[in-house]
C-alpha cells in the first residue's frame, strides 16, 4: 500500500496535517515504512496517519508501547498504588484483541483504571493516559492510540532526549509489525482503504 496524499485525505484528518503534508511532500507515494523516516514531517503526523491502518491488537500494542514510559511519572508521585501497572501488565496477557467476547470486553474494563476527573491537574490528565490502552482494547478507536503518541510530548516534553527515545521506539513498534507481517502491513485496515 502506497501512503500519499490521496490515502491520507480518505481518513479525514485535521487540516494542519494536510497543509504540512502538501507543503513539504506534495507528490510523495511511498510505503509506510519510508512514510515514517521522512524527515520534514513531525512524530505525531506520521503516528495519526500510522494508526489508521492498524488492527485493534496492534493498537493496543501500541498504546502500551506509547504510555509505558510515563507510568513511572505516577508511579514516583503514588508509589502505593500499583493499578495502572497491573491494568497494563493485564492487557498484554491476551494475545489478540480482534472478535473479544462481551465478557472478555467486560473483564478488560475491570481491569481500568476508573479515574472521575472533577480538575484537569497533571495526575489526573496522567491517569487518564494510562487508561489509553484499555479503552482502545474494547473500542478499537484509531483515535485513542493517537492520543497515547500525544502522551509522549504532554509528559516527557521537557526532556528532549528523553522524549526522542520514546518517540522512536513507538515508530520502531510499527516497523516491527510491519517486518512480521508477510502479508502486508496492517491487512485488515488497509484492505478498506484500498476499496474505496
Amino acid at each position: 500500500m502506497k501512503i500519499n496524499l490521496e490515502l491520507i485525505k480518505k481518513f479525514e484528518p485535521y487540516y494542519s496535517l494536510i497543509l504540512e503534508f502538501e507543503k513539504e511532500y506534495p507528490n510523495y507515494n511511498g510505503e509506510l515504512e519510508d512514510f515514517l523516516k521522512l524527515e520534514k514531517i513531525g512524530f505525531q503526523t506520521k503516528t495519526w496517519v500510522a494508526v489508521r491502518l492498524m488492527t485493534r491488537t496492534q493498537l493496543v500494542k501500541f498504546a502500551i508501547s506509547c504510555v509505558e514510559p510515563i507510568l513511572p511519572i505516577f508511579e514516583e508521585k503514588y508509589p502505593e498504588d500499583k493499578s495502572p501497572r497491573a491494568c497494563l501488565e493485564y492487557l498484554k496477557t491476551y494475545g489478540s484483541f480482534e472478535n473479544l467476547t462481551e465478557d472478555q470486553i467486560n473483564e478488560i474494563r475491570k481491569h481500568r483504571y476508573v479515574v472521575l476527573i472533577s480538575t484537569f491537574d497533571s495526575i489526573s490528565a496522567l491517569l487518564s493516559a494510562l487508561n489509553i490502552p484499555v479503552y482502545v482494547a474494547y473500542s478499537g478507536d484509531p483515535n485513542g492510540a493517537d492520543n497515547a503518541a500525544k502522551a509522549i510530548y504532554f509528559y516527557l516534553r521537557d526532556d528532549a532526549d528523553t522524549q526522542k527515545t520514546h518517540e522512536e521506539k513507538c515508530l520502531g513498534f510499527v516497523l516491527d509489525v510491519l517486518k512480521e507481517n508477510e502479508m502486508g502491513l496492517f491487512k485488515e485496515n488497509r484492505n478498506q482503504y484500498e476499496n474505496e
